[in-house]
Formats: C-alpha cells, sequence, structure tokens
C-alpha cells in the first residue's frame, strides 16, 4: 500500500463533486490505491455526508452520490482503513500543539499532522491552508502543490 496520508478537507473533494474535486482527483492520479485511511477519517467523512443531508436539503443529491461513492471505494478497496494507536497520536498532537503555542488551526488538524507522522507518510494531502503549513514544517511533502 503507498504510504500517503489524507486530511479531511482532501477525502471530502474526493467523495463529493465540490470545489477542488477535480485538482484533488488529478493529483491523487500520480499515486496508486489502496489509499489508506485511518477511523478518524472514516468517522469524519460518515459524519459530514449525514450532517449535510440532514441541514442542507438542496445538497441531498450530491450527497448521495456521494455516499454512493464512498461506499463503493471502501468495498472496492480503493480506500483501505488502516490503524494508528490513538492513544500516541493524541499525546504526539499534544505536544504539536505546546511546541506551534499561537497558531490558529484546530485540535483535529493536530491530531492528523501527528497521525501522519505516526505512519511515516512521505505525503501530506490537505485543502486546509493552516494544516498545509504545519504539515511542511514537519517535513512532509504537501500535496497539492498549489490550492486555487
Amino acid at each position: 500500500m503507498t504510504r500517503l496520508y489524507f486530511d479531511f478537507t482532501f477525502v471530502i473533494r474526493l467523495v463529493l463533486r465540490t470545489q477542488g474535486s477535480r485538482l484533488a482527483n488529478q493529483t491523487l492520479s500520480a499515486f496508486a490505491p489502496p489509499f489508506p485511511l485511518n477511523d478518524l477519517l472514516v468517522l469524519q467523512v460518515e459524519n459530514f455526508l449525514c450532517q449535510t443531508a440532514l441541514r442542507e436539503p438542496r445538497s441531498r443529491n450530491m450527497v448521495s452520490q456521494g455516499r454512493a461513492l464512498w461506499q463503493r471505494e471502501l468495498s472496492e478497496m480503493v480506500f483501505q482503513v488502516t490503524s494508528v494507536d490513538w492513544s500516541a497520536a493524541c499525546r504526539a498532537a499534544t505536544a504539536l500543539n505546546r511546541e506551534v503555542g499561537a497558531w490558529p488551526g484546530t485540535p483535529l488538524a493536530l491530531l492528523h499532522v501527528a497521525a501522519a507522522a505516526q505512519t511515516s507518510a512521505p505525503h501530506f494531502f490537505s485543502f486546509d491552508t493552516r494544516q498545509r503549513v504545519l504539515a511542511a514544517k514537519r517535513g512532509f511533502t504537501v500535496l497539492p502543490e498549489v490550492i486555487t
């Protein structure tokens, strides 16, 4: 399996046809599946799909198509759920939070960077500009190279 790390902002663009979807798919085309995901990403994607369907009735068709794609790609092993030592990742995220101090990101963003470090993945895929900066400072090659 290719060692890559995706954050939520990247995965949701692969699943839903939204701004950035084309760039996400183009960026990923240079790599071969199966693509690793962790349980946190699965939770974030599935929760987002449920919440969006409930809160934004106009988006139900898009969410329904996204949910079908998500389930198909999980069952066809395009995405493969891998294990993360969440206790160690949380400790690393806490240490990273103390190190960066006034960084304007979220605890989940810190946790994703810490979990990525555990996997020894050289590439970190994200559309979150704050998280991209943090991942780059931690030595990851951040993809897509440029986001617009």
